[in-house]
């Protein structure tokens, strides 16, 4: 039986065909930076630690950052930060360590509104700004802010146009979050500094907010432009915050031809719709909370309960004044208006809702009727029947002037 044997040199030859590993670069880190760095990225690419390792051996050689060997003997604990930096060919920034802590801040700036007093790596002076520019300019990306306490103004350019830019990070995150979470979705995320108008947007708030307090922000915006929904409400209960479409099949609501139906009166909790958030219930109708004890035609278009104790159907909210049809709801201002041939007020009966018995030339005014359940006895009432040809004659020019909108009694 033969037996094949492999000449002693076959493995060196085959050795050195084959190709070596790419020896990795020495960064020139003690274990115990890298230790820290592997604490909140294990699985970090040894290219970006290369990287990193060029960002913070050019910031010593610049005087803008300590000897990392001294620091990693020195320092007590090893603050480490992941912060974006380009890489200058085109593609997305990648997350390198930098020891924030092994910084050089010499230069002090206060805030003025915590009136806290912060180290910055560069002073307020013109120069600085221009050779700090100078020198990160090899290393872009937005870990150059993220290390300062406060915003540059090539950041926020519209704010520094008006205001010098002396409120730190920390205090404009603050505000943020406090108008949109107490103003929910009426919240306008403008400049802290009273005489600035500039309002913050989606790019502004990625910069000093929180990720929750950007997000937050983007949930207020789509509900703001759903808001313009007509079947679109806001909950109403305090600290809710939420809003939904009521699709009117689905919650058995007034279609858009019955809204101005005063008949949707008679079953009052078609108007009624809840949160799905919280479960709270609302008056669909009059944006209010639900009123249990009340239709809601005893109710005015500022959520006051009304009630009608006798008298004509002219009626006026106590609270705000606003004046209505009480049998259709109609605004009286478009219901009496000014007759220029005659110089008196009358009534507009087109102005009220169809369904209106007042909306008839053969119905009295409503200012002269104190009766629920009068009649009409010359033809039927509460609706046109479109007999009228909506004229007037006027016997003085014998001409015939189109004025529905004159139609009715005079108002006295």
């Amino acid at each position: 039986m033969a037996i094949a044997v492999q000449p002693e040199n076959s493995s060196r030859r085959a050795s050195a065909t084959s190709p070596r590993p790419r020896p990795r670069r020495v960064l020139g880190w003690s274990p115990r930076l890298l230790e820290a760095v592997h604490k909140i990225q294990p699985d970090i690419a040894p290219e970006v630690l290369d990287r990193a390792a060029d960002l913070h051996r050019h910031l010593a050689e610049h005087k803008f950052m300590v000897d990392l060997d001294a620091y990693a003997k020195s320092a007590t604990h090893i603050k480490v930060e992941m912060m974006p930096l380009g890489t200058g060919r085109r593609l997305p920034p990648v997350q390198v360590p930098i020891f924030v802590d092994a910084l050089i801040l010499n230069h002090l700036r206060e805030c003025i509104i915590c009136d806290e007093t912060f180290p910055d790596i560069v002073s307020g002076t013109i120069r600085s700004k221009i050779y700090w520019s100078s020198v990160v300019f090899r290393f872009p990306g937005d870990w150059q802010w993220k290390i300062r306490p406060f915003l540059p103004p090539m950041l926020l350019s519209a704010c520094w146009r008006n205001h010098k830019l002396n409120v730190c990070r920390s205090c404009l995150a603050r505000h943020i979050a406090a108008r949109l979470e107490l103003g929910g979705h009426a919240a306008v995320p403008r400049c802290i500094m009273p005489s600035c108008l500039h309002v913050y947007d989606r790019s502004d708030l990625l910069i000093f907010a929180s990720p929750e307090t950007a997000a937050l922000h983007d949930r207020w915006k789509q509900l703001s432009r759903l808001g313009s929904n007509p079947d679109f409400r806001w909950c109403l209960r305090p600290g809710c915050g939420s809003g939904e479409i009521h699709v009117r099949e689905s919650t058995n609501l007034p279609s858009s031809s019955e809204a101005d139906d005063p008949s949707r009166h008679r079953n009052r909790n078609r108007n009624r719709v809840t949160c799905r958030e919280c479960g709270f219930a609302m008056c669909f109708q009059h944006r209010t909370p639900w009123h249990e004890d009340l239709s809601c035609a005893a109710l005015c278009r500022c959520g006051t309960s009304l009630q009608r104790a006798g008298g004509c159907f002219h009626m006026t909210c106590w609270v705000c004044g606003f004046e209505f049809c009480w049998e259709c709801l109609a605004d009286w201002s478009t219901i009496t208006i000014e007759d220029p041939r005659q110089g008196i007020e009358r009534e507009d009966v087109w102005a009220h809702k169809p369904g209106c018995r007042f909306r008839s030339r053969k119905a009295a005014s409503p200012v002269e009727v104190e009766d629920d359940n009068w009649e009409e006895e010359d033809g039927p009432t509460g609706l046109d029947d479109g007999s009228d040809d909506g004229s007037d004659y006027d016997s003085d020019d014998d001409h015939v002037h189109p004025a529905p909108e004159l139609a009715g009694n005079p108002i006295v």
